[in-house]
């Protein structure tokens, strides 16, 4: 065997190299290379000052901020403190690249804070210990978080002048760190803090009457501040773009376009990408002649069916000529003393609508009085007057007038029926006769029935007074009924003229026979 070329020092590096390479390759575990940084959340948790102010511990507020290179909308993102997770406190709006957005408890006319906050939520309460917070998204993932539990010394002061804890640099470290700077606070405040909004634009909207009527325009009112040139500003209406350019006041049309509820978005964008919006709603309703079509003051049936007549079964009928359905919400109805306010009621077209006195606490006397409908604008539209009412007859509009009828038809299309001639002329005879002062009229004396008298020979006093008057027969009287009821009858003419006129004759030949006994004397 041949001596080997190479040297023992030669062999012994080359076993050397191979077993570092084997251990650097082969052990990847024992290779401590340095720890790359866990990337930042798009939005943190920037600035927290949870001990409020020196003057009201309850002027506190927080700061997020975002890290990307792009605008975020906040729109349905959230914030849950302590774990509470039945609350929730809903953000809205954007936050730029880089940017800010600022959630306080108070508005800044109540706090030490020089600027508007971008969310206000009065419940959100900051503890000064063991405080956790949790941001996220509309999809419910978690963005960022904040456990002052494991943070010690706790940065921040509650010591006069108290300051804010915020993120120390690089953020990346999500180290916290207690503020020395103060910015954006009253001028007066001593405190360390330094809140930032977000710079978005602010909207009010004004001029939209509380009651519209359908297919009626009115214009909107649009109040805007803004920190830069308005001219970047871009004004939608419900998700379509306006021409118009904005200033600070800027007026929008709006029409409503159905009956009930309609809702408009009003929403500025500027440049970067930061907006504002408002919803307003609007209750529209559709004009329509609704007509009080008939009443029922003094009902004599169980109309609304609860096994009792009583005032409950009074009514009020309305009906709608108009060929759609008419929401009745914010309509009124009115009598002398008080008034209903329709809530969800609807007629359909040509269709009637029953209200009871037990719903609408209407009472509709019964010696008369008026009923009004007004639309929600104010408008009256129906009117209706009655007088004294009947029991059992309804008050019904017939072509353009009102009626009293036999016939109540609640729910349905009116029917005119007339009351009975018979028991209308007993009943006006009646109260004529009511209506009749009889307190100065002499009673009548008894009737009198007429006596006959007889003579020896039989002859009644009539023939007696025939005689007597030489043989004339007396008038003839009939027995009839006269204006004002009075009644003549011949027994009494009898009674007056008869027996007087036979006294007489009785006299006469009284006296010629005295005179025949005189002169037949010797």
């Amino acid at each position: 065997m041949g001596k080997s070329q190479y040297s023992p020092t030669t062999v012994f590096l080359r076993v050397v190299i191979l077993f570092i390479t084997l251990f650097v390759f082969c052990s990847p575990l024992a290779v401590y290379a340095e720890e790359k940084p866990a990337p930042l959340p798009s939005v943190i948790f920037y600035e927290i000052m949870w001990a409020g102010s020196n003057a009201d511990s309850g002027d506190e507020w927080l700061v997020l901020k975002n890290t990307t290179g792009d605008a975020i909308d906040l729109e349905g993102w959230y914030i849950i403190r302590q774990n509470e997770d039945d609350k929730k406190f809903i953000l809205s709006g954007a936050i730029a690249s880089q940017g800010y957005y600022l959630i306080s408890r108070k508005v800044k006319e109540e706090s030490i804070l020089a600027i508007d906050a971008d969310a206000v939520f009065s419940g959100l309460i900051l503890n000064n210990t063991n405080m956790i917070l949790n941001l996220y998204n509309e999809e419910g993932g978690v963005i960022d978080s904040v456990k002052m539990a494991g943070i010690k010394p706790v940065p921040g002061s509650n010591s006069s002048p108290k300051a804010s804890m915020i993120r120390a640099e690089p953020l990346s470290d999500g180290l916290w760190e207690t503020n020395k700077r103060q910015e954006n606070l009253d001028p007066l405040s001593e405190e360390y803090a330094t809140p930032q909004n977000s710079g978005a634009p602010r909207l009010s909207v004004s001029g939209i009457a509380s009651w519209l009527a359908v297919g009626i325009s009115q214009n909107i009112d649009i109040r805007l501040e803004y920190g830069s040139d308005f001219s970047k500003l871009h004004l939608f209406i419900d998700g379509v773009k306006q021409e118009s350019a904005l200033k600070k006041e800027n007026q929008s049309p709006f029409a409503c376009r159905k009956q009930g509820e309609n809702k408009i978005e009003v929403k500025v964008v500027d440049d970067n990408g930061l907006y504002a919006k408002e919803t307003i709603v609007v209750t529209c309703y559709q004009f329509a002649e609704i007509i009080i079509n008939e009443i029922m003051p003094m009902p004599n049936s169980d109309y609304n069916n609860d096994g009792k007549v009583d005032i409950y079964d009074e009514w009020i009928e309305l009906y709608n000529p108009f060929k759609e359905k008419i929401l009745l919400r914010g309509w009124q109805i009115y009598d002398s003393t008080s008034s209903y306010t329709f809530v969800e009621e609807e007629i359909g077209a040509g269709d009637f609508l029953v209200l009871f006195r037990r719903v609408s606490k209407i009472s509709l006397n019964d010696d008369g009085e008026s009923l009004t409908l007004f639309s929600p604008a104010g408008e009256l539209v129906s009117e209706v007057e009655w007088s004294k009412a009947q029991r059992g007859f309804a008050y019904a509009h017939f072509d353009g007038e009102y009626l009293w009828t036999t016939t109540a038809t609640p729910g349905k299309s009116n029917v005119f029926t007339a009351q009975p001639e018979e028991e209308k002329a007993t009943k006006e005879k009646k109260e004529v006769i009511e209506e009749v002062d009889t307190s100065d009229v002499v009673k009548k004396a008894p009737v009198k029935k007429a006596v006959a008298y007889k003579n020896k020979t039989g002859n009644t006093g009539q023939k007696i007074l025939s005689v007597a008057l030489g043989g004339a027969s007396l008038p003839k009287v009939n027995s009839d009924i006269g204006t004002g009821g009075v009644v003549h009858q011949q027994e009494e003419v009898i009674d007056k003229w008869g027996l007087g006129l036979v006294g007489v004759a009785s006299l006469i030949a009284l006296a010629r026979l005295l005179v025949n006994v005189i002169f037949s004397l010797p």
